[in-house]
């Protein structure tokens, strides 16, 4: 690691922070996360789970989360319902550890209403991760979690989301 001023006058104290992640120990957890079935309510917690998976809204949602795997088999207009009993963040991704690939992430369906999140978002077909995590850090609780899936003839709201395609080798992405 090497730390640099902008120029010969500009130096000073710096502080790193470094954190090493078991990434085997993460793809194992996103590989034996649950099914869910559409139309079906399901309850959880996030008490005493681990905050492995951060999001773009809700603070970053640094707080524990549970996963689960969402299975479409043809293009479909997916929603999901969160009711919690504490401040919750609910995201969708098409990859379990690459934050980039989030497609959709809600905070509070209604300005000032910290116990339920929603999302509605049209996807192709495949498996994605649905996310139930915690406002900010520390966040933790219970919660019920709904999501149906009907077939997206010709959907045009929600925008389509694509499953992000890796860049070619050699080229940046």
């Amino acid at each position: 690691v090497i730390v640099d001023g902008e120029s010969a006058a500009t130096f000073g104290a710096v502080t790193i922070e470094a954190a090493i992640r078991d990434l085997a120990a993460l793809e194992a957890s996103c590989t034996a996360a649950p099914l869910l079935r559409a139309g079906a309510e399901t309850t959880g917690t996030t008490r005493n789970q681990s905050d492995n998976l951060q999001a773009s809204c809700g603070g970053g949602a640094r707080s524990p989360e549970t996963l689960y795997r969402v299975r479409v088999r043809r293009r479909s207009r997916i929603v999901a319902d969160l009711t919690s009993g504490y401040d919750a963040v609910l995201y969708l991704r098409s990859e379990c550890l690459d934050q980039a690939t989030e497609l959709v992430c809600n905070d509070d369906a209604q300005s000032g209403d910290t116990s339920h999140s929603h999302f509605e978002a049209v996807v192709d077909p495949g498996t994605y991760y649905l996310v139930v995590d915690g406002c900010g850090s520390g966040a933790q609780g219970d919660f019920s979690v709904r999501y149906t899936a009907t077939a997206a003839r010709d959907a045009v709201t929600p925008p389509v989301l694509t499953r992000p395609q890796p860049s070619p080798e050699g080229h940046g992405g």
